[in-house]
Parts: C-alpha cells; structure tokens; sequence
C-alpha cells in the first residue's frame, strides 16, 4: 500500500528473491521525478533497507512518479516501471491509498 498525503508518500514493494537479483542486495534507492514541473529537481532516496519508504519533501497538488531498484555487491538494478501518483492539495484530511508491487522490474498497481 502506498499512502499519499499533501507532503508524504509511503511506499511499499515486493522484495526479489536473492535468485531474482543475483546476490543479496545492499539497500534499496528510490527515485521521484515531479512530473507537474520539469524544471524541478528528482528526488533520490538512497540507502533504504527494506520497504516501506517514507519520503516527506514532496509539494502539495503534484504529480510525481516513483521507481526503485536494489543495490547489491554485483552493481545496480534496473529501475522499476514508473508510478505515477498526486500529492493531496493543502486541505485535505484523508490520505490517498495505492496499491504496487514490485515485480522484477516492474512496480505496479494492484
């Protein structure tokens, strides 16, 4: 489930099995592109150990995308299919609940 607020977003994915990734990962590093303003710059969080990750710079009534990949002894992982998702305009109370999972390398909604 992925909790998304004004400023917040949760996210939770389906950790690969060790076949899956070729060696036991390191961490986690997500990334998040604000797609409502180019201009803006990605959002990076590095070094998560397991899900789900809170990333709390986000700006109310934006659109952004997420995709993470592991990091492990033999290199990098491919990123994830994007997903996209809005931050709640200042205001409002409840939070938008999404479903993904990570999938080899896809991160999806369910």
């Amino acid at each position: 489930m992925t909790d998304v607020t004004e400023y917040t977003a949760s996210l939770v994915w389906n950790e690969l099995s060790c076949e899956q990734r070729g060696a036991t990962e390191r961490y986690y590093e997500l990334r998040l592109d604000d797609v409502t303003d180019s201009r803006r710059s990605d959002v990076i969080v590095d070094h998560v150990t397991s899900p789900p990750a809170v990333v709390d710079v986000l700006t109310p009534y934006r659109r952004y995308t997420a995709r993470v990949r592991y990091v492990n002894v033999v290199g990098v992982g491919p990123y994830t299919a994007p997903l996209q998702f809005t931050t709640l305009a200042t205001g409002k109370s409840s939070p938008l609940s999404i479903s993904p999972s990570f999938n080899q390398s896809n991160f999806c909604l369910e």
